[in-house]
């Protein structure tokens, strides 16, 4: 008897799992499909349609209906794909009449459409350069052979194409020492033409351990590092940070203020922002173009400079223009209506510049989902009509450059998850709650809902809610003179003790509001929606808010700023001000606190407040001021990572590389709390009756090295 209930078990479980893959199937199917054409989020419809063809190569009539969508959604946003893509599902799904009917005409369309079109149609090919170290950023050297990243601090060349496959990355070299250069999604170094010369921003710790930033100039074969001398202010943030290279090495182009904010200018100061040229030898930089300019490039030969100018309004970049790097009256090489554009780059013989750009939408969204080439000359009046290419993903990141064989370097991002989870609070299997982007969970006090900053309702993010055993997602709606979002993923969100009243750090978008006050702010909402009030003001930033037990009070991390020795200093203090308005009360002192401006959180029985230190450590400080003392060292602090104390007061969870942590107020080895998932942890926050913990993760999203190629117009290349 139990060799027949053996051999039943045995024939059951294959046509259980397999029952239950079709039904996975289906569901992604029906979830893609709404994805198109319901909500028409299409970039979206792509990636779940492309999963189902990966994961479900056995359910064939499955399989055939993604492909037809998959094709369907590349024709509707002009990708040559889809060409492909119906062909595949005729000779590889024969038996599927259905699909294959449908691809057959659509193909006939598609066929008709691309002879009778008067704009020629190309595909361009990409291949994925594998670099074991996955340095996540990169400019590649004119001659294509090498890419220059920073790791740790430290400047490495490697060669893009090693012995063993030309698709495989050699082994890596490092240029320079620990210096603190900056990995600013390929904004802060570049290459001179002569591929001999690289330029990198760099901010290097003083005595008083205030990170100064300079520009720098190694050869490329390595040696001495030298340092541009220059007078003006170059932090400049955002893309301002893109520098250029001379052909020869010889000579820079940046972004900087003017040395005086004159009466009358915009206080955060792109109405001073402008492109100078300056030698390496520390010569007067020379102003070229006017305010409202940034990202400039050098053409090949060194003669001219392509840059990007800003929308006044939006403060965000909306034309291509190029102007002599003598100086002179620039031209325009590229405008339309509601685009946003950056990081052009030049073609090896100077013809034509490449530039990503995206439709304007309301926020700092920044995600470019197209490649641009347009050709440059001087004699062309109007600007020329550019050769717009789809990318496979969207991209933050700035174009890795544009080789003398023809290849563009972009960096793209592999699919990435940050959604909301629950865990018990020993550790288990998590639960996700989320399907969008989202952060910075906090309870509600009767453990029923969960707040949190993200984009299920609106494009640009927001507070957002879902119950705690989750749902549906609703949005907090907030009445305010001026539009104000969330600051960021890394500032807090907590609900009062009575549960009636929401604070968070909010700042004002200046690419909405036509007046923008600067900084972030602690500002208060009740927690079904209705008024704003702003509680503190400050224009280097108010963070990480949370309550006393009782409601009272509200503690928060404040930047500062301060001369020693004519350098200004940064620092992050702890602050506490009552909850219905008043003066703040400082509580830390920046030298032997050393507070790192990341979550803080008040200890449930009034009696500490605890916080990250610059000295990789979490401490605890009196929440009535005092001395503070180390609970755990040795860490890793990240202004993405949180902390939260346990119901009883007697335990600290937080993160540290990426994983969630619980240690006793008194000291002892931290326990580390599985959660099941391959991710990094962030912010989080204790239920308060203490059994399950909610937090953000985020998983992939690396970016890597694709080369693009065969991306003009036959027409073009003959050029």
């Amino acid at each position: 008897m139990k060799l027949i209930i053996l051999i039943w078990t045995l024939c059951l479980v294959p046509l259980m799992m397999a029952t239950g893959q079709e039904q996975q199937a289906g569901k992604l199917l029906s979830k893609a499909i709404y994805q198109e054409e319901v909500n028409g989020e299409l970039d979206e419809a792509i990636k779940t349609y492309r999963l189902i063809v990966q994961q479900y190569p056995d359910n064939r009539k499955v399989s055939a209906e993604a492909l037809l969508h998959l094709g369907i959604c590349y024709e509707k946003i002009g990708m040559p794909q889809a060409y492909d893509t119906y062909q595949d599902i005729i000779d590889k799904y024969a038996e599927q009449q259905d699909e294959v009917t449908l691809a057959k005409e659509r193909l006939l369309k598609y066929r008709q459409l691309s002879e009778n079109s008067s704009k020629p149609i190309t595909e361009p090919r990409y291949t994925k350069i594998q670099i074991p170290t996955k340095p996540r950023n990169g400019v590649l050297s004119p001659d294509g052979n090498k890419l220059a990243f920073v790791s740790e601090g430290c400047l490495w060349l490697v060669p893009v194409h090693g012995e063993s496959d030309p698709s495989i990355s050699g082994e890596p070299v490092r240029l320079t020492q620990s210096m603190g250069i900056w990995d600013l999604a390929n904004m802060g170094m570049v290459w001179s033409a002569n591929s001999k010369w690289i330029a990198f921003r760099a901010a290097r710790a003083q005595e008083n351990k205030n990170a100064a930033e300079e520009i720098y100039v190694i050869s490329a074969s390595g040696g001495e590092v030298k340092k541009v001398n220059i007078n003006l202010d170059i932090t400049v943030g955002s893309y301002g940070y893109r520098i250029s290279l001379s052909s020869d090495g010889k000579n820079l182009a940046f972004a900087a203020f003017d040395e005086e904010k004159k009466e009358g200018t915009h206080v955060y100061g792109w109405d001073r922002l402008r492109i100078y040229t300056v030698g390496i030898d520390g010569e007067t930089a020379t102003p070229l173009t006017e305010p409202f300019t940034r990202e400039p490039v050098f053409s090949p030969d060194g003669s001219q400079i392509a840059y990007v100018k800003i929308n006044p309004m939006r403060h965000l970049g909306e034309e291509i223009w190029v102007i002599s790097a003598k100086g002179g009256k620039p031209t325009l090489v590229c405008s339309e209506a509601d685009v946003i554009v950056k990081s052009p780059i030049w073609s090896p013989d100077g013809k034509m510049i490449a530039f990503l750009s995206r439709k304007y939408k309301k926020g700092y969204a920044n995600n470019s989902n197209e490649l641009w080439v347009v050709p440059v000359s001087k004699n062309v009046k109007h600007p020329s009509t550019p050769t717009k290419i789809r990318l496979p993903v969207g991209t933050t990141y700035m174009l890795a450059g544009w080789s003398d064989n023809n290849k563009i370097g972009v960096l793209l991002p592999n699919p990435r998850t940050t959604a909301i989870y629950t865990v018990p609070s020993s550790g288990g299997k998590s639960v996700q709650l989320t399907t969008k982007p989202a952060w910075m969970p906090c309870w509600s006090p009767d453990g029923k809902y969960i707040y949190f900053d993200g984009l299920h309702t609106d494009d640009m993010a927001g507070i957002e809610f879902i119950p705690a055993q989750g749902g549906e997602v609703k949005r907090l709606p907030i009445q305010s003179d001026k539009y104000v979002q969330p600051s960021g993923s890394t500032s807090g969100i907590s609900v009062s003790p009575d549960g009636s009243m929401i604070v968070f750090s909010g700042f004002y978008p200046g690419s909405i509001n036509v007046e923008r006050t600067p900084g972030s702010h602690i500002m208060l909402v009740p927690v079904n929606g209705g008024k704003l009030v702003q509680l503190t003001e400050n224009p280097h930033g108010d963070t990480n808010p949370c309550w006393s037990p009782d409601g009272k009070l509200i503690a928060f991390t404040r930047a500062e700023q301060k001369q020693i020795d004519q350098e200004t200093v940064s620092f992050w203090n702890i602050y506490v001000i009552p909850s219905q308005g008043g003066a703040p009360k400082r509580i830390t002192s920046a030298q032997p606190d050393k507070v790192y401006g990341t979550s803080i959180d008040w200890s449930p029985d009034g009696k500490w407040i605890a916080y990250y230190s610059h000295d990789e450590e979490i401490r605890v400080i009196p929440a009535e001021s005092g001395e503070s003392r180390i609970v755990v060292d040795k860490l890793e602090c990240n202004y993405h990572f949180g902390l939260s104390w346990s119901p009883d007061s007697k335990n600290i969870a937080y993160v540290s590389e990426g994983k969630l942590y619980t240690v006793p107020l008194e000291g002892g080895d931290p326990q580390e709390i599985h959660t099941g998932l391959d991710a990094t942890h962030l912010k989080m926050d204790w239920s308060w009756d203490g059994k399950k913990i909610v937090f953000g993760a985020t998983q992939g999203g690396e970016h890597e090295l694709w080369l693009m190629e065969d991306f003009l117009p036959e027409s073009q290349t003959k050029k």
